[in-house]
């Protein structure tokens, strides 16, 4: 029992060593010491012949002795730095001078850690901070400074106390986050902190002799918080992929502890309503970047999720129409997907019909379909981006002669870039003609054609 006792008033020892290094008074006590050390180690402690025996050897000898201690000091009290390639999360709770906080604070740290890395989590790296930098983080303003110092995205910080309450031993745990992001407008800022404070526990109090459970629930609930506001953060600063991975990893882990009648998802509920309106944003963004770098398989993937979470989703409809049709050539999907997305404050779905039908061959079905477009709205960069679709497929397909006639509606009415639409139905009309096909929509691209070139007379005379 006394080797016990002993060893632990050994622990608390050095535990209580390993907090006071890091502040300045330690420091300044330290190298006063290795002065008066030196000094008497040099001068025998006469302090009589100080002046008459004071070489510079000497004193450069303790000067360097106290700046090699003073280097040590700083560097090692310097908090840990997140690799430059890994996400940061960074624990600094503080805890009275008390082995067994100090005990709870390591166990807590290490189900923090075996929960945030679960899954595909690698790219997450843990740092804990010591009781002198845990401390000095006491409010969003403090966990600014060491966003930077330690290269973390997030800080989970608080403190662990013992206290009594109800006349039973109590360890009560308070708990906060800060989270590293873009610069946003205020509002959307403050939203984010809101939402943040959301997932993570509440104050806690429990009794001592219960603090391994009471711990382990913490951390777990903690540990899903903390990826889930990681993946937040991402999506604010721009790293669209990281934050879909970690959420959507997170959500197919509370869709199987749901599946678990065991399982209690009392203490993950807000998270299973928030994370649907995050996953369905990032798979979309994720969808369109895919159709732009041509990873069609890759778009696929994300409009799935898109399809679970939103599945009446207008820029969805209009995506998966172009998957099918890039992916699978599938035309009958690509236009059901199109006609779903109809409504009447955007004509882009009308614009991708008129493609589709035109492809299958109908041109004068695709001709009325362009021309109702071009009384609508259009989102701004739509007709480029279609027009730059349409000359894709064309170098793929070159005996699909329909589509510049396609090209050229675009241009004539869309556009209303009358040169490029001269060009696109003269290469139509020389085509068609050579195959003998469309022979009314060759009628009506001489038409224009005629249309332009009066346009471009009276413009001269003008």
């Amino acid at each position: 029992m006394s080797l016990i006792s002993d060893l632990k008033d050994g622990l608390d020892i050095i535990s209580y060593f390993r907090k006071i290094w890091e502040s300045k008074k330690a420091i300044f006590l330290i190298l006063i010491v290795v002065m008066g050390i030196g000094v008497w180690a040099i001068y025998s402690i006469d302090f009589n012949v100080l002046k008459t025996n004071i070489s510079p050897n000497k004193v450069i000898l303790i000067v360097g002795l106290c700046v090699a201690i003073y280097l040590i000091w700083y560097i090692t009290r310097m908090p840990k730095r997140v690799d430059r390639d890994k996400i940061g999360v960074a624990v600094a709770i503080s805890t009275q001078n008390n082995i067994a906080q100090e005990q709870l604070k390591d166990d807590f740290i290490e189900n923090l850690h075996n929960i945030v890395k679960t899954g595909h989590n690698q790219k997450i790296q843990i740092i804990t901070l010591s009781e002198y930098h845990s401390k000095k983080i006491v409010d969003g303003v403090s966990a600014r400074k060491y966003h930077i110092k330690t290269r973390s995205h997030l800080i989970i910080y608080g403190s662990c106390k013992l206290r009594m309450h109800e006349a039973k031993e109590c360890f009560y745990l308070k708990l906060d986050a800060s989270v590293l992001h873009g610069i946003l407008p205020p509002a959307i800022s403050n939203s984010i902190s809101k939402e943040m404070r959301s997932v993570l526990p509440p104050n806690l109090i429990f009794r001592a002799d219960e603090e391994i459970k009471a711990f382990r629930i913490t951390a777990s609930t903690l540990g899903h918080g903390a990826r889930y506001i990681v993946g937040l953060a991402s999506l604010f600063s721009g790293d669209i992929e990281t934050a879909f991975d970690m959420h959507n990893g997170l959500n197919n882990e509370i869709d199987a502890i749901e599946r678990d009648s065991n399982a209690s998802l009392k203490d993950l509920a807000t998270i299973k309503k928030l994370i649907p309106l995050h996953l369905s944003d990032e798979a979309l963004i994720l969808s369109e970047f895919s159709y732009l770098n041509k990873k069609i398989d890759k778009m696929g993937k994300y409009l799935e999720v898109v399809k679970r979470f939103d599945p009446h989703n207008y820029k969805a409809h209009l995506l998966r129409g172009i998957y099918y049709f890039l992916g699978k050539r599938d035309t009958k999907a690509a236009l059901e997907e199109i006609r779903k997305s109809k409504n009447e404050r955007d004509y882009t779905w009308q614009i991708n019909e008129a493609f589709i039908t035109a492809y299958e061959g109908d041109l004068e079905g695709a001709h009325k379909l362009y021309k109702r477009a071009s009384l609508g709205i259009l989102q701004s960069p739509v007709p480029l981006e279609t027009e730059s679709f349409i000359y894709e497929i064309v170098g793929l397909e070159p005996d699909k002669v329909q589509l510049w006639y396609c090209l050229g509606m675009i241009n004539y009415f869309i556009k209303e870039d009358p040169i490029s639409a001269k060009q696109c139905f003269s290469k139509f009309v020389e085509l068609a003609e050579n195959k003998k096909v469309f022979p009314s929509s060759i009628s009506f691209a001489k038409k224009y054609l005629q249309e332009i070139e009066g346009k471009k007379k009276a413009d001269k005379e003008a």
